[in-house]
């Protein structure tokens, strides 16, 4: 008969303990992913600026090294078609178009100005991103608790639940040796990480009420803006292109020759150029399958935060797994204490 009772102690108080709780590490799971992706796409998103405004300062260097009439222009250029420039290339004014020159209807008004002040509209964006992924960050961090809090906890539990046992009648007590206050600190580690969940989802909620949809208008406007950016960039980028290809075929194709290693050095710059054009036309688009990673995280985690969420089945299933885990860590919590309880 104790042993029964015993038996069913044990799974009463596991069955207690871990009551729906389960959901809440999912939870919990989902805002730590959108905190790492949310982190991931912030710095992301500052590395593709930084590209941006790298690919200006390079495009001010290579048209002011390769003619120096457009320095004479200040920060703005006035191009036109090489082959109605009348200059050889890499030449002054074969390029931009030199001062004095007739405006023409095709002409093309091109911007070396450094864009750091244009960028602070998207870096604010970015920093939007980056409170909402901190805040979400320290809700789900570890816990820097003092070592000696659990087993504190455990003593003053250990007395409350000695009194506790012995009144069900499965057990007989003894004195609060040093196994029983084990047993009680790992059986109070585990509980306390139960209710730290409980309160990481509250905080949550509270923050879900600040930000009612989540990063998602965030992510929006932050996709707009880096499409706009991809557009100076791709624009800038295909103009440096053009220019040092012309330039390459000049040294190339210039009579006398020149020497073998000066076509070399031309060569490979060249091929330098176009390997950075090639992967800076990468980075937009995997900082959009970032961008949409992200908001799919971000919906999912303000889908299951809401009381009794409608989970899917893949969402089910890995809570039905939490649970079985934890049924399993909480019995041998309860029947380490019960154990340690029982009369010797």
């Amino acid at each position: 008969m104790i042993k029964l009772r015993r038996r069913r102690l044990i799974l009463f108080l596991a069955l207690a303990v871990t009551a729906g709780c389960a959901t809440n590490a999912l939870r919990v799971e989902y805002a730590g992913v959108v905190a790492t992706k949310g982190k991931a796409a912030a710095a992301s998103a500052r590395a593709f600026l930084d590209r941006v405004e790298a690919g200006r300062q390079d495009l001010d260097i290579d048209l002011v090294s390769s003619d120096p009439g457009c320095a004479r222009q200040g920060m703005v250029s006035r191009v036109r078609a090489v082959s109605a420039s009348g200059h050889a290339v890499g030449t002054t004014g074969w390029f931009c178009v030199p001062r004095g020159w007739r405006e023409r209807s095709d002409d093309i008004i091109l911007s070396r100005q450094p864009i750091g002040d244009k960028l602070k509209p998207t870096l604010a964006l970015i920093d939007s991103l980056s409170s909402y992924s901190e805040a979400l960050a320290q809700i789900v961090a570890e816990p820097s608790e003092d070592a000696s809090s659990p087993i504190n906890d455990a003593i003053a539990t250990a007395r409350a639940f000695q009194d506790l046992i012995v009144a069900t009648g499965a057990v007989t007590s003894g004195p609060l040796t040093d196994d029983r206050v084990k047993a009680v600190s790992e059986f109070v580690t585990f509980l306390g990480e139960l209710r730290r969940e409980a309160g990481q989802v509250r905080e949550l909620r509270e923050l879900m009420t600040r930000h009612p949809n989540g990063a998602h208008s965030t992510i929006e406007a932050l996709r707009d803006a880096v499409g706009d950016w991809e557009s100076v960039r791709n624009a800038e980028d295909g103009t440096r292109t053009a220019v040092n290809d012309l330039l390459l075929n000049a040294i190339v194709n210039r009579r006398p020759p020149v020497t073998v290693a000066a076509r070399r050095d031309a060569l490979r710059a060249n091929y330098d150029r176009r390997a950075a054009g090639e992967a800076g036309r990468l980075l937009a688009p995997a900082l959009n399958d970032l961008l949409t990673a992200l908001d799919e995280a971000d919906a999912n985690l303000r889908r299951v935060l809401v009381e009794n969420p409608n989970l899917n089945a893949r969402e089910r299933r890995r809570v039905a797994e939490l649970n079985r885990v934890r049924i399993v860590r909480a019995l041998e919590r309860v029947t380490a204490l019960i154990t340690a309880f029982r009369g010797i």
